[in-house]
């Protein structure tokens, strides 16, 4: 069990080349470390590669019937096989080849004969790289999602936290105009009263941070009504004021 859960971790490798001494040779340098899957024309390359895209694949040009350029070309055209990385592997080593395999999408261009070490090597390192691009984009597409969140909550402090809040507001503010209000009462409604604003407050300042980072704020200069600051001041600390036994002058 342990054998195949290690072998179905492994990165998946499509070797593409028509020549089994080839086949053989890579067989041997990576056969250890991944998963070796092997094709021996463009054609099966392509059908392969459409029913369970590999990791990676190591693509000859020189082929009969479709060649490696035509089996790259078409990979880059389908959104399901677009994405995977395409090392040629080749004896064509004059510097034309090699450009038109880059500019044709793949990622590195290897020449026949070729070392063992440097196959292994930019083999890993490609395999590297697409698990970090990999990783970016979930964590980008995390971001955006924190983002996505972010506007619902503005949204949902603005409408609907700020429309009921601002009925329960005046619910207090209607009782301190009767007459028959207890003292004591009446300094509890301005306690609830006061507290209802702190949360509006809260959220109007919570919306101004949004604004701010957004870069969509216009700051404007207000008077500060100091009786009004302090019995906001009075009702954010009135319970550690009683405990203390402090009073307001």
């Amino acid at each position: 069990m342990t054998e195949f859960l290690n072998k179905q971790e492994k990165d998946v490798i499509l070797v593409v080349d028509d020549t089994k001494l080839n086949i053989d040779l890579l067989m041997d340098i990576l056969g250890e470390s991944y998963d070796i899957r092997v094709a021996t024309d463009g054609e099966s390359a392509l059908e392969m590669t459409a029913e369970d895209p590999p990791d990676l694949i190591l693509l000859d040009i020189m082929m009969p019937g479709i060649d490696g350029y035509q089996v790259c070309k078409q990979l880059k055209v389908l959104k399901r096989t677009r994405e995977i990385p395409v090392i040629f592997l080749t004896a064509l080593g004059e510097l034309s080849y090699e450009s038109k395999g880059l500019a044709m999408g793949a990622v590195d261009y290897i020449t026949k004969p070729f070392n063992p070490e440097i196959v292994k090597l930019r083999v890993e390192n490609t395999l590297k790289l697409i698990r970090t691009n990999a990783a970016l984009r979930k964590q980008n597409d995390i971001l955006l999602e924190n983002e996505r969140l972010r506007n619902e909550v503005e949204s949902i402090a603005r409408h609907d936290l700020k429309t009921p809040l601002n009925a329960l507001i005046t619910i207090p503010e209607l009782l301190l105009l009767e007459d028959n209000i207890a003292p004591s009462h009446r300094e509890m409604l301005k306690m609830i009263s006061m507290a209802e604003f702190r949360v509006m407050d809260i959220i109007n300042s919570s919306i101004d941070l949004y604004k701010m980072e957004k870069r969509n704020i216009v700051c404007a200069r207000l008077p500060l009504i100091w009786s009004k600051f302090l019995d906001k001041s009075k009702a954010k600390f009135f319970t550690l004021w009683e405990k203390k036994i402090l009073h307001l002058r």
